[in-house]
């Protein structure tokens, strides 16, 4: 799953259908469109994943609140960059 690092357009206009399926599963979960809201636009974001040389332009509280592995290296000193 791949976000652009730098576009003009909304983010999800640069999906891949296995973000499309990520994002549909994560929006589900909690309020749809409010969750749906914010990573279509990429407003306030304010943690980025970088895995596999990709990047990922999420929300601490959305990503921490729904998984505890990345909550806790968070929360413990997980390298940021």
């Amino acid at each position: 799953m791949d976000l652009p690092k730098t576009t003009n357009q909304p983010l999800a206009d640069n999906q891949s259908s296995s973000e499309s399926l990520f994002m549909n599963n994560i929006t589900k979960q909690a309020h749809p469109l409010f969750i749906s809201q914010l990573y279509t636009t990429g407003k306030y974001t304010d943690l980025v994943v970088k895995c596999q040389g990709k990047e990922f332009k999420v929300h601490r509280a959305i990503v921490c609140s729904q998984s505890k592995p990345l909550a806790a290296a968070l929360d413990n000193g997980f390298k940021v960059m």
